[in-house]
């Protein structure tokens, strides 16, 4: 193993013997995150807590497989290999001895720290074989392989939050050779990403490097070709914003120049978010067939592997109503058609997101009645807050008071969770508002 140190020298070449096949290849990982539970399924019938636990494992093991199948010559991890300071040192033990088949079987594995598992964050290392590099915090440094034609360009992350351009001090390209850079950054932001050591993607072209192996951004995503800017993603969704195949790129090269990437999936279980179409006719029936429907092709869609769905009910319909007034039966059905498929598909949340085929009836109600009427009043007031970033406004549970005030006492004992808000007033429950509105009006009340 690479240790870290100030007085480190700034290119390392590694001994070496020349390779029968003439064109390397690797294989570039990111974002492992080992030991990350699952979110969202802890509370779920069936799922148990060592099948959370432990699908980060099974997809790395997976990745490693692949890597030793395909005998190829290095592997290279683009930080948060961890996903924090350690539990126990299990965590540890584990990688060290996924890692050791790769070193028995002569391959080399180029690793830099992420914010997750920075210096500061992860106290305790345990040692690693002699073909693990880890690449030191203080500045960047460079690996020179000469049988495989490589230098290899890599920094890790000193704390958790990096806002410096580390990109900004790798070295330029080493002519004559693969020149390679692994780095753990946001580039110049990607959503739902914090941003970590902000570059462009012009300041890695400046480099002159052949291919650019990322890290941190957990979708896949081929930033550039010329040169070679890639995020491979993480290996493993942990919630259902990480939807969709999670794995790694198996590239391929032939002197300077690469000349194929390849995505391969490793993740063991599938996170997708699932919308839902219901037609302007259907009935409360109709809704489970056509959720049945939708899992039924994502299940085939992720190749029968364990299937985590969140779904969106879309659609101006005549189930809105139903839908928004029989959550809990709602869920319990979604949950009873995925379970007749496979039981390896969960249901993660329901989201209605449909409207009613009445909602211009409705409206046109709203404008109809008298401005200073509790109808107007509560979709204006909704409406606006709707609009804003920010729902913690004092004028609406003022206004709220006000229609408290104006509706007739029989609703608010059979409705008391449309006058509930105190503090902020969270979107989810406007629109439930609304929902629950729209429904009492359709029927006259």
């Amino acid at each position: 193993m690479v240790r870290d140190s100030s007085s480190y020298p700034r290119v390392i070449h590694v001994a070496i013997f020349p390779l029968e096949r003439c064109m390397p290849r690797f294989l570039h990982l990111a974002d492992i995150h080992l030991d990350s539970p699952l979110r969202g399924l802890s509370k779920y019938d069936g799922v148990t807590g060592e099948t959370l636990r432990s699908a980060s494992r099974r997809a790395f093991s997976q990745a490693i497989q692949f890597a030793l199948c395909e005998r190829v010559d290095f592997v290279v991890i683009a930080g948060d290999l961890y996903d924090g300071t350690w539990q126990d040192f299990s965590t540890g033990l584990f990688f060290v001895r996924e890692i050791s088949r790769l070193a028995e079987a002569g391959i080399h594995v180029y690793l830099i720290s992420g914010n997750h598992d920075a210096a500061s964050i992860i106290t305790t290392l345990l040692s690693f074989p002699d073909r693990v590099v880890l690449f030191p915090h203080h500045r960047p440094h460079t690996i020179v392989d000469e049988g495989l034609g490589l230098a290899v360009h890599g920094q890790s992350f000193a704390g958790r939050e990096v806002q410096e351009n580390l990109a900004s001090a790798y070295p330029t390209r080493i002519s004559g050779l693969f020149n390679l850079g692994i780095l753990h950054t946001s580039l110049s932001g990607r959503p739902g990403h914090a941003s970590y050591a902000p570059c462009t993607d012009t300041d890695l072209a400046a480099k002159e490097y052949s291919y650019w192996a990322l890290g941190h951004v957990h979708q896949f995503e081929i930033v550039s070709r010329d040169p070679w800017i890639v995020f491979s993603g993480c290996i493993q969704g942990r919630h259902c914003k990480e939807t969709g195949p999670k794995g790694g790129v198996l590239v391929t090269y032939e002197g300077t120049e690469v000349t194929d990437v390849t995505f391969h999936e490793f993740d063991v279980i599938r996170w997708e978010a699932l919308p839902v179409e219901l037609p302007g006719s259907c009935t409360s029936h109709e809704v489970a067939s056509l959720v049945a429907a939708a899992i039924s092709q994502a299940f085939k869609r992720s190749t029968d592997r364990p299937l985590v769905v969140r779904l969106q009910l879309r659609g101006r319909t005549s189930a809105h109503g139903w839908c928004s007034e029989n959550a809990a039966r709602l869920r319990a059905e979604c949950r009873a058609a995925a379970y007749r498929i496979s039981e390896t598909i969960w249901i993660e949340k329901v989201l209605v997101e449909t409207t009613s085929e009445t909602e211009l009836l409705v409206s046109e109600h709203a404008s109809d009645t008298d401005d200073s009427g509790p109808i107007p009043l509560l979709f204006r007031t909704i409406e606006a807050l709707l609009e804003e970033s920010a729902l913690e406004i004092p004028a609406f549970h003022r206004d709220l008071h006000d229609l408290r005030n104006a509706v007739p006492a029989a609703l608010l004992e059979r409705r008391p969770e449309l006058f509930a808000a105190q503090g902020v007033v969270p979107t989810e429950l406007l629109m439930k508002a609304k929902d629950l509105l729209r429904a009492l009006l359709v029927k006259g009340e």
